[in-house]
Parts: C-alpha cells; sequence; structure tokens
C-alpha cells in the first residue's frame, strides 16, 4: 500500500496524518507515546503499510502480556530445551518479522535483561537466541509504544538511557481524543461506517444533538472507547428502527459526559451548581442547542435560562459547531 492511501480511509487530525507518512517513508525505529486508547497499535500498523517494508511480514508484542520468563525467548527465540517449556525450537518474534516490522507495545514493562538485548540488536542487527551460542541476524524495524514517561523511568534507573535513546529515532505523541475537536464527528463517522460494515445495518446519521454530545464528551478511554460508543449506537439504533443515531443510542455516562471530565466534587454549594450546570448543557445537547425548546423543557422562562447559562459559564460554541457540522 502507498504512503498515500494508507491512511485516505481514517479521519485523523490532517497534521497527525502528514507527520504519519513522512515516519513510514523513513525507515528508522520509533517510539509512539499517549494515553491509553489513542490508537498507537493502529497508527503502527497503518505505518508499516505505507512504508517500503509494506510486502513483508508485520508482527505485534505485547510486553505487558507475556511473563517476563517467556518474553525473552518469544522475541528473540529459543532452542529445543532451553527452558521448560522449549519443547521444540521457537523462532522468535525478530526472526519471523525478517525484512518487515516488529511492533513492541508498552516497552517501558521489559526487564533490564531483556532491555540490554533489546538494545545490542538494535544497534547491530545481531541477537542470540536462547539457549543458543550461535549469532543471528535479523533486519527489521522497530516501533516501541508505551504511555508510560520513559524519561522518568530511565531517571529513575528503570529503564535503561542508552536503550530509551535508541527507540526513539524519532518520538510520535498522539493526542488524546479530546484534543481532537472539530475532527471528532469525522472520526465516530468513521468508527459508525466500520460496525455498519461488520454486522450488516443501515447507514444511519448522527444528529447534531449525538454530535454535540460526542463534542463534549471527555472520552477517558479515546479511541478505544469511542470506537465501542459508535458500535453500541448503530446497534441501538438499528434495534429502535430510527432516522438518525441520537444521544440516547451513544449511553454516555454522566460522569463521562462532563465538560471537563471531572466528577462532581467540593462544597454543597459547589456540587449543585455543577449539577445545574451538567443538567443544562445535557438537555441543551438533546434540544440540539435550541434555549427555547430547552427552557421549555426545563420549565423555565427564556430569559431565565439565558440568565442561568451567562451566571453558570455555559456557553453555546461547541452546540453551534455541532449544528455547522451537522448541516454539511
Amino acid at each position: 500500500m502507498g504512503i498515500s492511501t494508507a491512511f485516505q480511509n481514517f479521519q485523523a487530525p490532517d497534521v497527525l496524518c502528514q507527520q504519519l507518512r513522512g515516519l513510514a517513508a523513513l525507515d528508522l525505529s520509533l517510539l509512539l507515546t499517549g494515553e491509553s486508547g489513542t490508537g498507537k497499535t493502529y497508527y503502527a500498523r497503518r505505518i508499516h503499510e505505507a512504508s517500503q517494508r509494506a510486502d513483508k511480514p508485520y508482527l505485534e508484542l505485547n510486553c505487558a502480556a507475556i511473563p517476563e520468563t517467556l518474553l525473552e525467548s518469544e522475541l528473540f527465540g529459543a532452542v529445543r530445551g532451553a527452558h521448560s517449556g522449549a519443547t521444540g525450537a521457537l523462532p522468535g518474534k525478530i526472526a519471523a518479522a525478517e525484512g518487515g516490522t516488529l511492533f513492541l507495545d508498552e516497552i517501558g514493562l521489559i526487564s533490564p535483561v531483556i532491555q540490554g538485548k533489546l538494545l545490542q540488536f538494535l544497534n547491530s542487527g545481531e541477537y542470540f537466541q536462547l539457549g543458543s551460542p550461535r549469532l543471528s541476524r535479523s533486519n527489521v524495524r522497530i516501533i516501541c509504544a508505551t504511555n508510560a514517561d520513559l524519561e522518568q523511568q530511565a531517571a529513575a534507573g528503570t529503564f535503561r538511557s542508552d536503550l530509551l535513546y535508541r527507540i526513539n529515532g524519532y518520538t510520535l505523541e498522539l493526542p488524546p481524543l479530546r484534543a481532537m475537536g472539530s475532527e471528532l464527528p469525522g472520526i465516530a463517522q468513521y468508527f459508525l461506517e466500520q460496525a455498519r460494515l461488520t454486522h450488516q445495518l443501515e447507514c444511519r446519521p448522527l444528529s447534531s444533538a449525538a454530535i454535540t454530545s460526542i463534542l463534549r464528551h471527555h472520552w477517558p478511554g479515546n479511541f478505544r472507547e469511542l470506537k465501542h460508543t459508535m458500535e453500541a449506537a448503530a446497534v441501538n439504533a438499528h434495534l429502535e428502527q430510527t432516522d438518525w443515531i441520537e444521544v440516547r443510542h451513544l449511553r454516555l455516562t454522566v460522569s463521562g459526559r462532563t465538560v471537563s471530565g471531572n466528577k462532581v466534587t467540593g462544597s454543597l454549594k459547589q456540587a449543585t451548581l455543577q449539577f445545574q450546570r451538567q443538567y443544562i448543557e445535557d438537555c441543551l445537547h438533546q434540544e440540539s442547542g435550541n434555549v427555547s425548546r430547552t427552557a421549555k423543557r426545563l420549565d423555565l422562562s427564556r430569559s431565565h435560562l439565558h440568565s442561568l447559562m451567562k451566571s453558570l459559564g455555559i456557553d453555546r460554541d461547541v452546540t453551534i459547531a455541532a449544528e455547522v457540522i451537522h448541516l454539511r
């Protein structure tokens, strides 16, 4: 797959897509950082597919999912009898990914011993299989990922600083979903389309109120949370046979839908004000930002609602943005 087409079906921010295309063309080690769920595994695969190694193997290894006693043989391979579980020769991920790309997720969790062996491989392309005296070679591009602060770990002595310098030939910090602003509806639509194709559902657009809720939500689970939310929304709308995907189909929790993403805290007075703000914002979302309908829903006069919105610091920028996106 060419660099120009690897990202065309995914609505990632333009700046990020440009960075990914540039990194795909450069055959160097990469370190992907960011919160859990920001798409590190997804982007690693896309970088491979847009690179000159696209016709070669792409393998993934989650360093957190394998016991430390088995991680070395899983990564570097092992000869028969090297340990109790080695009933036959194990080639290892590095050998299996020859000519291609190996993605190492949760790299910050590997032991100092494996850190040293990985550093040797990155420096020379050479390594020893567990239990073998024979030096092996492999030509593999390594992409690492972490949601930890490796610089802090290096300062604390739990992660080798020389390995850190070696794996971050270039470090790309992936932004959290909540930072993507107006790009969010397009990303949500992408996941909706994936759900539609997977489950063979009818095509239903997002309502403006649903778009507003998506823009307001904090998305602590990032892409992973959005993907599952859109899949559930597509199924819920299908079961109800509605024309649009509405707010209720998203089933976002109240605690997750606050603008700041914070739980209600402080004194009773502060908590009451926070609740009032959340409740009014939710009603505005469900009424697509229409103040008159929201006032009627709340059994308030329009002027009283305007006064409350002003005192609570509620603005309509995000709601208006959602309306504009909805009308396009």
